[in-house]
This record gives C-alpha cells, structure tokens and sequence, in this order.
C-alpha cells in the first residue's frame, strides 16, 4: 500500500471498533516495517550522493589537470555540483527523504490512533454511544409525533373547511 492508501484508513468507524482494534496492530507493523525501509533506502541514497560526489571530484581533477587549468577547491566544487550524476543522486535521495518521512509521520499517526482507540473503547464501556443512540431516536420519535401532529391538524382543518363551504351552499 502507498502512503495515501494507509492515510484512509486513520478514520475509526466508531460502529465497528472490534473490527478496527484487530486490524490497528498489523497495519502500525506493516507502516512501521515500510518506514525502517525507507529509511534504509534514504540513507543508502545519502551515501551515493557522497560516492558519487567522490568520483566526480576525482573525474574533475584529472580533466582539469589533463587541460592544463588551474585547479582551485572552489571551481571543482562547482564542476560537481552542476554535473548531471550529482543532480540525479540528490533527486534520488530526495524522493527518498519524502518517502520516509511520510511514513514517518504516519507511524506517529498510527501511534496516536492506537491512543484514540482506547479512548473509544472507554467510551463504549461507559455507555456513551448508547446514550448517543437514544438521543437520536428521542429526536426522530419528536420529529415523527410532530409529523402526525401536522397532518391531524391539516385534516381537521380541511374537514372545518368543508363543513363550511357545505352551510354557505344551503
């Protein structure tokens, strides 16, 4: 799974916290096992830029030397940095560093979710979402007994006006 993907499942569906605990523990070890590989790869990146900084020193040296220029630290340095190998190794360990640290952050996410589930968890225990249930059915019985209130009243209404129309016909 990409970053992305694994960012969707932060959400808790707080209807199916039995689902979501079993599946907490295996998804922070998969981000965590992603993450210690990403590292591996960015710093394995960093190195290469040093080697390959290393050998275009070198490279650069010899070239400058074979030319019968004056070789100044200033001036290699500057040969390297511009050369096409060091722009592509720094790329590299970039896209790398971007890497790791989006699963960085979301190890430490995932952390947090952990935190939030047992939070959750008390909250079911304590009754919370029951009360929560009932509140809403309270609220949907209200709405519903107002609807029927409604319509008992338009119908009364619309017999009173017939009764009427029916005295002013005679």
């Amino acid at each position: 799974m990409t970053p992305s993907e694994y960012r969707k499942l932060l959400n808790i569906d707080k209807n199916s916290l039995d689902d979501v605990l079993v599946e907490q523990a295996d998804i922070f070890y998969e981000i965590s096992h992603k993450y210690s590989i990403a590292v591996s790869k960015r710093d394995q990146a960093y190195e290469n830029i040093k080697v390959t900084d290393a050998e275009l020193n070198l490279a650069v040296r010899i070239n400058l030397d074979d030319e019968g220029r004056k070789v100044t630290e200033s001036l290699i340095n500057n040969m390297v940095l511009e050369h096409e190998e060091h722009k592509e190794a720094v790329k590299t360990h970039l896209e790398a560093k971007k890497l790791a640290d989006q699963y960085s952050a979301l190890k430490e996410a995932f952390h947090q979710r952990s935190y939030m589930l047992r939070e959750l968890v008390q909250l079911y225990i304590s009754g919370y979402f029951v009360q929560e249930t009932y509140k809403a059915t309270k609220e949907k019985k209200t709405q519903v007994d107002h609807t029927k209130a409604v319509s008992a009243i338009s119908s009364i209404r619309k017999r009173n006006d017939r009764r009427r129309l029916n005295e002013n016909t005679r």
